[in-house]
């Protein structure tokens, strides 16, 4: 495809006039009409291997790559992008190569690509900076200055948006320099200063509507209902997202839509009205999955599970953070194949190139590599500690359980940042329900699974107003059971769990106790007493048993324990096996007389020693109580 180096006839010489022109034309109206604009970059793309000319080729692959970007349709746009870089690179076009880098940026940045953006944007701007492209360094500062506004970095997006405005009004750009008044307006947003960016932000919609700009009217008016909400001005937000949310339907642009719906939803949010809030939510993420935008699926997926729980719809909460999770996930992986796509086309490049730099090359695109895990591993954390949020909000407070039990401990220790184990207490009447829990698997899985089983046995005595302990294990079966039938999936997880009813007496304590595996044990008179669980979990089983309701009478001095597994089941000791309940029984007992604050400390203090360097195996979770 070298047409530019051979004697053209007459009418290949038009096509290729036809050629520049079209894709000249897709350019201009890239922004203001991209379905037309893709119309010309297709057919300047086949003319242009009719008559094998190439730039026309590579220029009309650019266009389409923007187009695929602007559509979310980001493999598509990436294929296009390299394959017109890689062209540009060949033909030693700088001007070729100073757009393709550019638009690279801006598809890194929409999938959370950070570093690679900012290297993208970095290398088009000192080809643009070469080559005297004003308007070119002013498209990638505004960019940059985006990526420090999302970092928190405000001097610095203050900064590079204020070189972006300056090199506009150079060339006398009135739209460039609405866009970059948009950016310094995030800055001072970010800054709570929220009438300066009243102020800016009114300045750039100013300079939309002089010019006729529809298109990026939306994306002014989108950030000025996010500053009406801060203000107060809810009226005023309520006008301006519909006014957007109705030009950007009207202009085909999904990522304007998705945004206004979602400040929408923010505003019903802050107004109280969380019913509302959660309809525009799932409005816009039905749009955000129909336009395969994934960063904001996970975005609009975390903030319904927040309102489901609000709600106390625990069951939709799970769900939806179930979804967050698995999402993020698959942008995690996206990023990662792109970055290695990146990293394949550079490495051919530049072997092409410089043969005997091959080596330095990929070492540090390896750096670059060890980097990107990093991030990753700080996004999981992050989505990790999200899902602790969830379930310290199910956790009662110790000053609470201290508060009913003043004589108690609770030795509560989670293998990861979150458990699948959980204790759980409520008062009703003169009782005290308390419980130690054990859900399927621990980490992210067994805390959703918590959060579930937690729901459950606060409706269960809430809702429907069982207090025995047997029926409040078969109520709360039914209902984990009917939650988990929900899911498309088959689901079998459940718990185990010790559940216990405490009534004050004369002589002592009235205990009733129910148990699925896990049992009840209490000291009494200097002795280590059991009572057996059902063998039978909390969750979906063939045969299901009820639950018997163990009743005793215990006296002042008497001791109990409610446990699960994690404890007995820890590896350790000078042979490496397990510490067993047998074990755990007579350290018990040994101790049982002592002050229960004492108790944790040495139940605590034996099990790092017996631990010694293996790791912690499962959640672990002893609830101690003297009568």
């Amino acid at each position: 495809m070298e047409a530019e180096n051979q004697i053209l006839t007459d009418k290949e010489i038009r096509n290729v006039q036809k050629i520049d022109e079209l894709n000249k034309l897709s350019f201009e109206i890239r922004n203001s009409n991209h379905k037309h604009s893709a119309e010309l970059a297709e057919e300047a793309l086949s003319l242009s291997q009719e008559i094998s000319y190439t730039k026309g080729f590579a220029n009309a692959l650019a266009n389409l790559g923007f187009f695929y970007l602007q559509k979310g349709q980001n493999d598509k746009a990436f294929e296009k992008l390299l394959e017109c870089l890689t062209i540009y690179e060949k033909l030693g076009d700088d001007i070729g190569i100073g757009l393709a880098f550019y638009n690279l940026g801006i598809l890194h940045l929409r999938i959370g690509n950070f570093n690679d953006s900012v290297e993208c944007l970095q290398k088009s701007i000192s080809i643009r900076m070469k080559l005297g492209d004003k308007g070119g360094m002013a498209a990638c500062y505004f960019q940059m200055a985006y990526i420090h506004n999302h970092f928190d970095d405000i001097e610095a997006a203050l900064q590079d948006g204020e070189k972006s405005f300056a090199l506009r009004k150079e060339i006398n750009d009135p739209l460039g320099m609405s866009a970059a008044l948009m950016v310094i307006g995030d800055a001072y947003f970010k800054k709570k200063d929220y009438n300066k960016t009243k102020e800016i932000l009114q300045q750039s919609l100013k300079l939309r509507a002089d010019a006729n700009d529809r298109l990026g009217f939306h994306a002014v008016m989108q950030r000025l209902v996010e500053v009406h909400i801060e203000l107060g001005e809810y009226e005023g937000a309520r006008e301006d997202a519909m006014k957007g949310l109705k030009t950007a339907q009207g202009e085909e642009i999904p990522l304007g839509v998705i945004r206004f719906l979602q400040s929408l939803g923010k505003l019903e949010l802050r107004l109280g009205n969380k019913e509302e809030a959660k309809n525009w939510y799932l409005n816009a993420l039905e749009k955000a999955t129909n336009s395969s935008y994934k960063s904001i699926q996970y975005e609009l997926y975390e903030v319904l599970a927040e309102i489901s729980s609000e709600l106390n719809d625990m069951a939709g909460a799970f769900e939806y953070f179930k979804k967050f999770h698995q999402v993020k996930e698959e942008v995690i992986s996206l990023q990662s194949n792109t970055r290695l796509k990146s990293v394949q086309f550079i490495n051919q490049v530049e072997t092409a190139k410089r043969e005997a730099e091959f080596e330095k090359n990929k070492n540090a695109e390896l750096k670059r590599a060890y980097d990107l895990i990093e991030e990753k591993n700080k996004d999981i954390t992050a989505s990790i500690r999200y899902a602790k949020r969830l379930q310290d909000a199910i956790l009662p407070p110790l000053s609470i359980i201290k508060e009913h039990l003043p004589e108690s401990f609770v030795l509560y220790k989670p293998k990861d940042i979150v458990a699948g184990d959980f204790y759980w207490l409520e008062k009703t009447g003169d009782s005290i329900l308390i419980a130690a829990a054990d859900c399927t698997g621990h980490g992210v899985p067994g805390a959703l699974v918590s959060v579930v089983c937690s729901n459950a046995l606060n409706r269960t005595v809430k809702e429907f107003k069982i207090t025995e302990p047997g029926k409040i294990l078969d109520k709360v079966r039914e209902l984990v059971v009917e939650t988990f039938a929900k899911s498309e999936d088959s689901v079998q997880d459940g718990m185990d769990i010790s559940l216990a009813s405490l009534t004050p007496t004369k002589g002592g304590i009235e205990l009733q106790w129910a148990g699925a595996y896990n049992s009840l044990w209490y000291v009494q008179d200097g002795k280590m007493h059991e009572v057996a669980a059902a063998k039978q979990p909390i969750g979906k089983v063939d045969g299901p048993l009820p639950f018997n309701t163990h009743s005793l009478n215990l006296k002042k001095g008497d001791t109990l324990y409610l446990f699960t597994d994690g404890y007995a089941d820890q590896f350790g000791g000078p042979k490496g096996k397990k510490f067993k309940y047998k074990q755990l029984q007579e350290l018990i007992l040994a101790n049982a007389s002592k002050p229960m604050e004492e108790q944790q400390k040495l139940l605590e203090h034996t099990l790092e020693s017996w631990k010694g360097k293996l790791e912690q195996v499962d959640d672990i979770l002893i609830i101690g109580i003297h009568v």
